[in-house]
């Protein structure tokens, strides 16, 4: 049913390669068929190239959507944290905007320039907006620790979107997990638990 006009032996070589099996098999399965029906599994196989370098090639894009993304929400947040304290509710209204319109559509619009991996880590960028101008809009003071803690993070975040995957890969939910379960992964989650507790310890004294 699925195999429309393609040979039975294209067919079945397309389903042994299907990756993404995530749900609805007909609907991850139909555009290799449709692939198939029109210029054979050589013509799939280089639009899927093409379609690779060109994710990597617009990574920065992404980046700097996120990055507008993540600015107008912190001005949101800004925004409605100074009504509060002086009052004056029509920051309100203008808070809402930055934060529940204009940041998702940046956000959304990151999403479809750069993989996952790399926008997720780019929300991160919203501690170091609030560094920099919490001091002149809300008056907090900025302590050495802020200064280093937003550093980090940026640094963190440049490091990612150079080092990071730039490629969008189609994986099964199995094939998640298993990524959860790596070596690599565990060293992760040991170390960030071990970060925690050195960080309440200090917190405690």
């Amino acid at each position: 049913l699925l195999c429309g006009g393609v040979p039975p032996g294209v067919c079945a070589s397309l389903r042994q390669s299907a990756p993404l099996v995530v749900s609805g098999a007909e609907n991850s399965f139909r555009p290799r068929i449709e692939c198939a029906a029109v210029g054979g599994l050589r013509h799939c196989a280089a639009a899927s190239s093409a379609s690779s370098r060109l994710s990597m090639q617009r990574w920065p894009i992404g980046l700097l959507l996120d990055a507008v993304a993540t600015l107008a929400g912190t001005g949101g947040k800004q925004l409605l944290r100074h009504a509060a304290l002086t009052g004056k509710h029509r920051y309100y209204a203008l808070g809402l905007i930055l934060t529940a319109v204009i940041d998702p559509i940046f956000d959304v619009a990151a999403y479809t320039y750069a993989a996952q991996s790399i926008i997720a880590a780019a929300a991160g960028l919203v501690v170091v907006w609030n560094v920099l101008l919490a001091p002149y809009t809300l008056g907090e003071a900025l302590t050495r620790e802020r200064k280093l803690g937003s550093a980090l993070i940026f640094a963190g975040t440049l490091l990612v979107g150079v080092s990071g995957s730039h490629a969008e890969v189609e994986r099964t939910p199995a094939q998640y997990l298993s990524l959860f379960a790596r070596p690599e992964a565990c060293a992760y989650y040991a170390s960030f638990a071990a970060w925690i507790a050195v960080c309440a310890a200090r917190l405690c004294r």
